[in-house]
C-alpha cells in the first residue's frame, strides 16, 4: 500500500468514527483495532530509545500518531452517543441494541490499546485528551454503568447494560492508563480545565436537582484524578529539577528542563510547569477566595471549600518546591 493509499484508508476510518451510521463506527473501530494489532507494543529498552523503536514500527505506527487526535475525539464522540442513544426498541437483541454493545465495548478496547503504549499515549494533544476525559469520568459517574451493592455487599452491575460492571473496570482502566501515561502537562491542564467547570456554581448540600448530582458527581471524580497526580507531583518536581535546585550555583534552569519536549517518553513525567501554573491562577480567578469562604459550610454547600485547597496544593507544591526559581515560570 503506498503512502497516499494509506492516509486515505485512515481518513476512512476517521470519516466512519465521526459519522452518525453505526454500522460503518462499527467496522471502523475494528479496522482500528486491527491495525493496532500490527504496531509492536515498546520493550523496555524501547521506552529508553525513541528511535530505536520508531525505526522498528513501521508505517502504522506513523500514520496512527499523526492522526491521533482525530482518532481519539471520534471514539470520544462515539462513546458518549453509545451511552446516551436511546431507542423505541428495548429489546437486547434488536439489531440496534446489539450495535451498540459492541460499540460500547469495542471503543473502550481500543482506547486501553492505545494508552497502553506510551509512544501513542504521549502525543495526543490537549484538546482530544480533555474531550475523553471528559466523556470517561460522565461515564465513570453514569447511573447506567455505576456498580452498586448487593445484599452481600459485592459489586454487581446494571442489568439494563451487558456487562456494565466490565465496562466500569474497562473505564476506570483507561483514566488511571490515561493519567499515568499521557504527557503529564496534558493531562493536569485537561483535570484542572473540567474541574473549575464542574466548581464553577456552588451546588447546595444535599443537591436539589438531578443536575446538581451528576455535576457534583463529576466533580468528584475528577478531584480524585487530580490527587493521584498531586500525590506524585513531588517525586516528579525532584525527579525534574533537583539536579538544579539543589546547585546553589545555578542562577536559571536550562530551556529543556523549563520547557522539556512533548511526546518524548525519555523526559517522562516531566511538567511544563507555566502551563499548570497558569491553570490554577485561572481556577482562582473564576472562583475567589472570597466565593470559597462563602462555601466552606460542608452542611450548605457540597463539597465546601475542598475543591479550593486541591488545587491550592498543586500550586502551593510547585511553588514551595522551586522557590527563588518560580520567577521562570510566570
Amino acid at each position: 500500500m503506498s503512502e497516499p493509499e494509506r492516509e486515505e484508508w485512515m481518513q476512512g476510518i476517521i470519516a466512519d468514527l465521526s459519522g452518525d451510521d453505526p454500522k460503518a463506527s462499527e467496522k471502523a473501530i475494528d479496522r482500528f483495532a486491527s491495525l493496532l494489532e500490527t504496531v509492536p507494543r515498546p520493550s523496555d529498552r524501547e521506552k529508553m530509545d525513541p528511535q530505536l523503536y520508531i525505526s522498528q514500527a513501521g508505517p502504522a505506527h506513523y500514520h496512527i500518531r499523526k492522526n491521533l487526535d482525530s482518532l481519539v475525539s471520534a471514539i470520544a464522540m462515539q462513546i458518549r452517543w453509545a451511552y446516551t442513544t436511546t431507542s423505541t426498541d428495548l429489546s437486547m437483541q434488536s439489531p440496534f441494541q446489539s450495535t451498540l454493545n459492541l460499540i460500547r465495548r469495542s471503543a473502550l478496547e481500543v482506547l486501553i490499546q492505545v494508552f497502553s503504549n506510551i509512544y501513542f499515549a504521549m502525543w495526543i494533544r490537549l484538546d482530544a485528551v480533555q474531550t475523553l476525559i471528559e466523556e470517561l469520568v460522565y461515564r465513570a459517574v453514569d447511573p447506567m454503568l455505576k456498580p452498586s451493592r448487593s445484599a452481600s455487599g459485592a459489586r454487581v452491575g446494571n442489568s439494563a447494560i451487558p456487562d456494565s460492571l466490565g465496562l466500569s473496570k474497562a473505564v476506570n482502566s483507561i483514566l488511571v492508563r490515561i493519567i499515568d501515561y499521557a504527557d503529564r502537562t496534558t493531562v493536569y491542564v485537561a483535570l484542572i480545565r473540567l474541574f473549575e467547570s464542574a466548581m464553577a456554581e456552588p451546588a447546595p448540600n444535599p443537591p436539589q436537582t438531578d443536575n446538581d448530582i451528576m455535576r457534583m458527581e463529576f466533580g468528584d471524580m475528577v478531584q480524585k484524578c487530580l490527587w493521584r497526580l498531586t500525590k506524585v507531583l513531588p517525586d516528579d518536581l525532584k525527579r525534574q529539577f533537583s539536579r538544579y535546585v539543589d546547585q546553589d550555583s545555578v542562577v536559571e534552569l536550562p530551556r529543556e528542563v523549563v520547557d522539556p519536549e512533548f511526546g518524548n517518553p525519555l523526559v517522562h513525567p516531566a511538567i511544563r510547569v507555566h502551563h499548570i501554573l497558569r491553570m490554577t491562577h485561572r481556577f482562582f480567578v473564576r472562583v475567589p477566595d472570597r466565593e470559597w469562604r462563602k462555601r466552606s459550610d460542608k452542611d450548605a454547600w457540597m463539597f465546601g471549600d475542598l475543591p479550593r485547597r486541591t488545587v491550592k496544593t498543586i500550586h502551593h507544591t510547585i511553588i514551595s518546591y522551586l522557590g527563588i526559581y518560580s520567577w521562570q515560570f510566570c
